[in-house]
């Protein structure tokens, strides 16, 4: 008599283990997901971080715009003016009208004849600064405030130079400024710039 396990007819085969996956297969697998998932995460960091880099070109031009119109200011008080009565020989340039009117939203103005204002003691003119290609920001140069720096009371010996932009375009604009004192026939800066939301 032939036995086997209880239940097992005459004849009937043992049941075969189950077929495994190749370990290779396996592999491949595993090593295809984590490629996926790396190549996502790294394309990801590379949009970041090209935005961000975009966005602190455009901000240079903020930073170097309101560098040139400081470096304006002071050489327009510190040179000497003929004619000039006693005692006002040195004077800063009273306000500008800002430009653009508006603070650009995302994109470029393109200034035509804005920076031809004011004139030998105001605006533009005194500060011997005009921009001529496209800007990302609306300057204005203020003496004597309101100042948008915070801790900057008017005073007529002070003065700021400002930069505002929302690169964004959602309506919450950056803020660059410096200021400047004047005082015995010399112009003292700030030694930082004010920055507020750069990068909107």
């Amino acid at each position: 008599m032939q036995y086997g396990p209880p239940g097992a007819e005459y004849g009937a085969q043992p049941p075969q283990p189950a077929k495994k996956t190749p370990t290779w297969i396996v592999v491949l697998i595993v090593v295809l997901v984590g490629g996926v998932f790396l190549v996502g995460t790294l394309g990801s960091l590379a949009i970041y971080g090209m935005r961000r880099y975009l966005a602190a070109a455009k901000t240079a031009e903020a930073k170097n715009t309101i560098g040139a119109v400081s470096r304006g200011a002071r050489a327009a008080y510190e040179q000497e003016r003929i004619g000039a009565a006693p005692g006002s020989e040195h004077a800063l340039c009273r306000s500008a009208t800002p430009v653009p009117a508006l603070i650009p939203k995302g994109v470029k103005y393109l200034p035509g004849n804005d920076f031809d204002t004011g004139d030998a003691d105001t605006g533009w003119k005194c500060l011997r600064f005009k921009v001529v290609q496209p800007i990302y920001y609306q300057y204005n140069y203020r003496q004597n405030g309101p100042f948008l720096t915070p801790g900057l009371s008017p005073d007529p010996n002070t003065f700021e130079v400002v930069a505002m932009g929302d690169l964004d375009g959602d309506a919450d604009p950056s803020l660059f400024s410096i200021s400047g004192r004047a005082a015995s026939g010399t112009v003292t800066m700030s030694p930082t710039l004010f920055i507020q939301n750069e990068f909107e």
